[in-house]
């Protein structure tokens, strides 16, 4: 990782117990000219927006044009 003036990454975080993965959440949190932060990115959020109980795979996502936007989502696969 490194910072730049456009950015888009994407990582795997963690497995979970779950082998199955039918079901996705995704949970997001934004930034807009470091004036306005909102948002909840949170694996529990994730887990509720995608209706899942049992988590297979974390993984997250980030997007930042510089100083000017910037999102963090943690998106969950599992059942």
């Amino acid at each position: 990782m490194g910072s730049a003036i456009f950015k888009i990454d994407q990582e795997p975080v963690t497995l979970g117990p779950s082998p199955i993965f039918v079901k996705k959440g995704e949970a997001c949190s934004i930034n807009l000219f470091g004036l306005y932060a909102g948002g909840d990115s949170s694996l529990i959020h994730a887990m509720q927006k995608g209706g899942i109980s049992k988590v297979g795979v974390v993984d997250r996502s980030v997007t930042n044009i510089f100083l000017v936007y910037g999102q963090v989502c943690t998106i969950v696969y599992g059942e």
